[in-house]
């Protein structure tokens, strides 16, 4: 059986084409226009019906598939070096089917990595997979989740996921895990978040998903394999962070018309991160830091700009 080569240690942005996984998501969309800006070929491949507006204007080759769907995985694959896999389940789907849809995607996805023969394969996971350290204690990579502490059916899927991940590269596998914490950035509404009863004074860390798309391209050749890295940015209160953004959102008219025009979740309609802000942990970045020259920049909590551009 075939086995994904080692990545070079520069990636050559001439001869090579990057595959994007989730390419129409928050953190998909930023590693399509990091990708561009670093003048690599990139492909990003979108579900028949995704909404696509987070690509406007970057000018991606797109094709449909689904990660599901191994076929389809092996033709987007086709004629890439690299592949960044930063899908998620549906929030409308069942407990149990976020875990079956999250363990059979990153099995399908590996396989059809394997049969394609690409370099690396870099795999967005979260900061929810790090144990919760007790007292003011930074949260690391060494801090492992113990399954079932949870009942966050995405955590429990991201958690297999990275065991799949562990798995398949014990046999050889070049995947590297990223795990950043709550993204933040243009467009990003957070409004959500107020409706989860968590106090101001929680603890949360917030990165700006544009540091979080940069990591993912540096850690083609800088991540060591089978090996997580939390990309986190201020360890701040919850509290302070839905502050400024409201008091920034509310700055000036064509913001407030903005958010206006966007309807805020229904009750009870969680995002996937709700788990990340009800832990209230801070992280320590040290290996990210270290291993892939990780630096966090102030994230961007202007919520009129809602599309990533090459080179921000």
């Amino acid at each position: 059986m075939p086995t994904i080569r080692s990545a070079p240690s520069q990636p050559d942005a001439n001869s090579r084409r990057s595959l994007v996984i989730g390419a129409t998501g928050l953190v998909g969309s930023h590693i399509v226009a990091e990708l561009l800006a670093r003048g690599m070929a990139v492909r990003g491949l979108r579900r028949w019906d995704s909404d696509v507006s987070r690509l406007h204007g970057l000018g991606v080759e797109l094709v449909v598939g689904d990660a599901l769907d191994y076929h389809s995985l092996v033709d987007a694959m086709s004629g890439c070096s690299y592949v960044f896999y930063a899908a998620a389940p549906s929030t409308a789907l069942a407990p149990r089917a976020v875990l079956s849809q999250s363990v059979k995607a990153i099995r399908a996805v590996i396989e059809a990595s394997r049969e394609v023969v690409v370099d690396r394969l870099v795999v967005t996971s979260s900061a929810a997979t790090i144990a919760r350290t007790s007292g003011a204690s930074l949260a690391s990579e060494e801090d492992i989740y113990l399954p079932g502490t949870s009942t966050d059916p995405f955590v429990e899927a991201k958690y297999q996921v990275e065991q799949e991940c562990y798995r398949y590269a014990a046999d050889g596998a070049q995947l590297v895990i990223l795990n950043p914490t709550l993204c933040i950035g243009p467009g990003v509404d957070l409004r959500a978040y107020l409706q989860l009863g968590v106090a101001s004074e929680a603890p949360i860390n917030f990165v700006d998903v544009r540091d979080v798309a940069a990591a993912h391209v540096d850690a083609l050749g800088a991540g060591q394999i089978a090996r997580r890295y939390v990309l986190g940015g201020a360890n701040a209160r919850l509290g302070d962070l839905i502050g400024d953004w409201q008091a920034l959102s509310e700055a000036q008219p064509k913001r407030r018309r903005l958010l206006r025009r966007w309807p805020a979740r229904a009750r009870g309609d969680e995002p996937r991160e709700s788990y990340l802000v009800r832990c209230g942990q801070w992280y320590d970045t040290t290996r990210a830091e270290r291993e892939l020259g990780w630096r966090a920049r102030a994230p961007m909590l202007d919520p009129s700009d809602q599309h990533p551009r090459p080179g921000e």
